[in-house]
C-alpha cells in the first residue's frame, strides 16, 4: 500500500496506484548516509518523482479546501554539503536528546493545500496546519507549523521537518479557519520499503 488517509478522500483512478508487492526483508534496512523518499509532486525537480501519476493522496478540507501530500522523506542529517541534510541536523539539534539519545534522522514531509475563491465569502483565510507526527512505537512529535491559504489561492505549500519521524508514522493535521472551523486528517506513511533513495544535488 501507498498509505493511509483518514476523513473524506476524493477520487484516485484505480489503474494509476500502485500495487502491493512483496518485499525482501534485506531491503527494509536503512542505507548508511542516504536521504530516501516517497514523491508525488515536486514543484523543484519534478525528476524527482518516484510514485504513479495520478495516485497523489488527496484529502477533502472541508469547506471547498483540497489537501496533497507531495512528499514524505526520510532525511540522513550527516550528509555532508547538503542543504537538506543540514536542516534536518538542525532540528535534531533544536529538538535535543530524547532519553538521552539524539536523533539520527528526520522525516520531512510537504502538504499542499488549495482555497476556493468562494471561502468563507472571502471573508477568511484558510490555515493548514501541520499538528503532529505519530511513529509506529507511539511516540508523538510536535509541530508549531502552520499555512495561510487566501481566498482563491492554489499549491499553498507547508513544509516541516521532523526529528525523528520514521517510515509508517501517522501525521496528523487540520485545515480550515475559525469562522468556518477546522476538519481534522490524517495520513499514514507508508513503510520503509517503499522509500526510494532522493538525490537533492
Amino acid at each position: 500500500m501507498v498509505g493511509s488517509v483518514s476523513g473524506t478522500t476524493l477520487p484516485v483512478d484505480p489503474a494509476t496506484v500502485a500495487t502491493t508487492t512483496t518485499t525482501p526483508a534485506a531491503t527494509t534496512t536503512v542505507p548508511p548516509t542516504s536521504n530516501l523518499g516517497v514523491v508525488w509532486a515536486s514543484g523543484v525537480d519534478p525528476a524527482r518523482v518516484n510514485q504513479p501519476e495520478g495516485s497523489i493522496p488527496t484529502l477533502d478540507g472541508g469547506d471547498g479546501i483540497v489537501v496533497r501530500l507531495q512528499h514524505a522523506l526520510y532525511i540522513d542529517p550527516s550528509l555532508p554539503g547538503n542543504l537538506i541534510s543540514t536542516e534536518c541536523a538542525r532540528e535534531i539539534e533544536f529538538t535535543g536528546p530524547v532519553n538521552g539519545v539524539l536523533d539520527n534522522r528526520c522525516m520531512w514531509v510537504q502538504l499542499a493545500m488549495d482555497v476556493p475563491s468562494g471561502y468563507a465569502a472571502g471573508e477568511a483565510v484558510a490555515l493548514l496546519i501541520a499538528e503532529e507526527l505519530v511513529t509506529p512505537a507511539g511516540r508523538q512529535i510536535d509541530s508549531i507549523f502552520l499555512a495561510f491559504g487566501f481566498p482563491g489561492s492554489t499549491d499553498v505549500v507547508l513544509s516541516v521537518m521532523f526529528a525523528g519521524g520514521e517510515p509508517g508514522s501517522t501525521l496528523r493535521f487540520s485545515s480550515g479557519s475559525n469562522d468556518l472551523g477546522f476538519t481534522e486528517l490524517t495520513f499514514t506513511l507508508p513503510p520503509l520499503e517503499q522509500f526510494q533513495p532522493i538525490n537533492f544535488d
